[in-house]
């Protein structure tokens, strides 16, 4: 297992948050490769941070290989199928977002 600057493990670790089925199956109607990265990395934060509603900045995000511009297309598509909810400050920044099951 290998570790980032900040100590998240990337490569070789198991990925087992439960994600509902029918939650990962309107994922994957959407047809967006980034959007599935962004919910497997969603989920699995959501897992480790204990609660539906996550704080995940894009350098976590990063660490599972996206780039920026597709984590951001992936959280609007994820968003605009209703599958997240995204809390923005008034600046438009992101502090959080909750998986909808």
């Amino acid at each position: 297992m290998t570790t980032s600057n900040n100590d998240v493990a990337v490569k070789d670790e198991i990925y087992a948050a439960p994600i509902p089925m029918g939650w990962l199956r309107k994922v994957l109607n959407l047809k967006v490769t980034c959007a599935l990265g962004v919910a497997l990395a969603l989920w699995r934060e959501a897992e480790h941070q204990g609660t539906q509603t996550v704080s995940v900045p894009n350098a976590r995000l990063m660490l599972w290989d996206a780039h920026h511009t597709s984590i951001q297309r992936g959280i609007r598509h994820l968003e605009r199928a209703g599958l997240i909810r995204v809390e923005r400050k008034a600046n438009g920044r992101k502090v959080g977002i909750t998986l909808v099951a």
